[in-house]
């Protein structure tokens, strides 16, 4: 058993290779590193890539389901590529299911290149960063959110 001030925590398997997922495996690192006191389990949000790697969202759903204790975390959630109001919502149902256990960090990535891909120009994706955030939080603490902004 782990016994740090410092709390640790471990990277959950979520890139394959050889293009072959194996649920076992998570199940078994995670069960492991539960069982050794690791306070939490992270993921890496990928977008783009060669290899076979789990969207992180889904990935730390299927932590929640087979831990009980560790913290589960996301570094960095890509937000400014996503609908603002699916990702509250997914990371809302998510903290509900691990039972509060979910850490997330958020960013606009080191690849501006990748925001075509998605149907989107680089350009001002700080200013889209910033809006999402804004109608995140408020879908968040707000019962009945009203929003216009420049991209939402």
């Amino acid at each position: 058993m782990l016994s740090s001030r410092i709390p640790l925590a471990v990277a959950i398997p979520q890139t394959f290779l050889d293009g072959r997922v194996d649920p076992a495996r998570l199940r078994r690192v995670l069960g492991r590193a539960e069982a050794l006191g690791f306070s939490g389990a992270w993921v890496v949000e990928q977008v783009m890539g060669t290899a076979a790697s789990l969207e992180p969202i889904e990935c730390l759903a299927y932590a929640a389901a087979v831990t009980e204790r560790m913290r589960l975390g996301v570094a960095v959630l890509l937000t400014a590529l996503r609908s603002p109001i699916h990702t509250a919502k997914s990371l809302a149902s998510l903290d509900q299911l691990s039972g509060g256990r979910l850490d997330v960090g958020v960013g606009l990535g080191g690849q501006p290149a990748v925001y075509p891909a998605f149907g989107l120009t680089p350009e001002r994706r700080a200013a889209r960063f910033g809006e999402g955030i804004r109608v995140i939080k408020r879908l968040w603490t707000e019962s009945r959110v009203t929003f216009a902004g420049d991209f939402y």
